[in-house]
């Protein structure tokens, strides 16, 4: 305008006009960026998290109710990210901004920096004086959210049961009870905020106040320009809103800080060595325990110095008495759990050698509570073979004895069994469990107590089938029925927890008082 230059003005209009398209592309270029980095930050500790739960042994997952776990894996990878590409960013920028206007307030009057230094001393303190009763609440917050969700699984999930004992009632108040809880601590904290935002906003006007008082005794004394003085005073105005940042930045970061630690607990979980195990024997039929020992806790062992062999393709029975540790002998055969001392070889391969995804590829198990997914009867039949044809899938029913149930139902194989298959009965929830372990083929085929709901003739129908249509295979049938076990090859009686009895039901039946005594009394 200086000359009443039309052409100047016009450069300098389009100049501007140029800075603004510029500041506005790079602006939509650091959303996009950002957004991308949250994305990818957030796939990396998700890929992470389920890497360290996949090969962590499975006492360490049940430690754990699935509903904490479940909300961890959700809220904290969230929280994290978050940490990482947003309030780190704010954070730091704001504290630029803040060494900025510190500078450029030195320059224009080193008086003026006293009072500035004076401010943030405050702003520092102030920081330093809300972080504990932030963590704290933080801290609260985070284990009443994560009960608030463990009750809401515990209703959902066992709808049933508290419908047939009349609780559900009782069990929705309790929910409602730690629901007021949650939201009194809330109000904790929002009445916190709020008094915290009072005084920062006097204590922001009273600064601004005593440095424009300041600045103005300056200009009277001719110590400083009044030009001096605006310029200071609109750089402070800018740097009062980054020491609000800071200060509501602070304490997300200790919200964010409490979900990172928590995090990188289960990040900072040593792999097991057998994590990168390769090896893929062809042949994984033999089974060895050699000096294993084992308990849920070291001091307690249920397995101790036991031994024993599985012959390739040999149909056994293992018996003994509840609690004497035949599950958990199955759960070191599978590898979810790590023997203390001794080693399980299967084929000639140690088992922590092997790997695991495809030994378990090679392995059928069916249990007596068996889990049904939510969808149709033919998707959790070939749950464990996706590529199975129709073919395949009615084959494997048929020899659980599950074809013809199947087939009187109005959509047969595309019958939906409903949240934990409430549409079937109990046995024939285990005989489509069954046919899901037989679908693959497996080399080893369990069964847990998997026919205990079913009656003796279907029983020996269903175990008559799988001995005839998987000769080669071991099968493994575990049973308080003497019928489930009697026409297999050998019978394994574990007799306590570091000794193993093997040999036929005869045999057994004639020198094992302890094994005679068992079905004894079952009859």
């Amino acid at each position: 305008i200086l000359g009443k230059n039309l052409h100047l003005l016009i450069i300098f209009s389009v100049f501007a006009v140029g800075i603004f398209i510029v500041s506005l592309i790079l602006s939509i270029i650091y959303d996009y960026l950002k957004n991308i980095a949250v994305i990818r930050i957030e796939a990396d500790l998700t890929r992470e998290v389920f890497k360290r739960f996949k090969a962590q042994g499975l006492g360490y997952l049940q430690n754990t109710p699935s509903a904490i776990n479940l909300f961890r894996v959700t809220n904290d990878i969230s929280g994290s990210s978050t940490i990482i590409n947003v309030t780190l960013v704010h954070f730091i920028s704001s504290l630029i901004k803040i060494i900025t206007i510190t500078v450029i307030i030195f320059l224009i009057n080193p008086w003026l920096l006293l009072i500035v230094i004076l401010y943030q001393f405050l702003v520092i303190l102030r920081i330093v004086l809300l972080i504990k009763p932030i963590e704290r609440f933080s801290k609260l917050s985070l284990e009443r959210a994560e009960q608030l969700y463990k009750k809401l699984e515990k209703i959902f999930s066992n709808i049933y049961l508290l419908k047939a004992f009349g609780t559900l009632g009782r069990e929705i108040i309790e929910y409602i009870h730690e629901l007021f809880e949650n939201t009194r601590l809330a109000m904790k904290n929002k009445r916190l905020t709020a008094m915290v935002s009072f005084f920062e906003s006097i204590s922001n006007k009273f600064f601004f106040g005593l440095l424009s008082f300041f600045g103005a005794v300056l200009v009277i004394h001719g110590k400083l320009t009044l030009g001096s003085l605006g310029a200071a005073l609109a750089y402070i105005s800018q740097g009062i809103g980054a020491y609000s940042t800071l200060t509501s930045m602070s304490g997300q970061l200790v919200l964010n800080k409490i979900t990172l630690e928590r995090l990188a607990n289960l990040l900072d979980q040593p792999l097991p060595a057998a994590l990168n195990a390769t090896i893929k024997p062809q042949d994984l039929r033999r089974v060895e325990f050699n000096n294993v020992s084992f308990g849920y806790r070291p001091d307690k062992l249920i397995l101790k110095d036991l031994s024993f062999i599985i012959e390739p393709g040999s149909h056994v029975g293992l018996v003994g008495q509840s609690g004497c540790g035949k599950t958990t002998l199955l759960n070191l055969l599978l590898g979810l759990y790590r023997t203390q001392s001794g080693f399980i070889k299967i084929g000639n391969d140690d088992l922590v050698n092997i790997d695991s995804a495809y030994f378990l590829n090679n392995v059928g198990i069916a249990l007596q509570e068996p889990f049904l997914f939510d969808e149709t009867i033919a998707s959790n039949i070939s749950y464990a073979a996706k590529k199975a044809s129709t073919e395949d899938v009615a084959e494997a029913a048929r020899l659980a004895g599950a074809l013809d149930f199947i087939n009187s139902l109005p959509d047969k194989f595309n019958t939906v069994v409903g949240e934990n298959a409430f549409k079937l009965s109990q046995g024939q929830k285990q005989r489509i469990a069954i046919a899901r372990a037989l679908i693959k083929r497996p080399q080893i085929i369990i069964l847990d107590e998997a026919t205990s709901s079913l009656d003796v003739e279907s029983e020996e129908k269903i175990i008559q089938n799988i001995r005839d249509s998987f000769k080669d295979s071991t099968i493994i049938i575990v049973s308080h029925r003497i019928s489930a076990i009697a026409q297999t090859d050998s019978i394994y009686y574990l007799q306590a927890c570091d000794r193993i009895v093997i040999g036929s039901n005869e045999k057994l039946l004639r020198e094992i008082p302890g094994y005679s005594a068992l079905f004894a009394l079952k009859a």
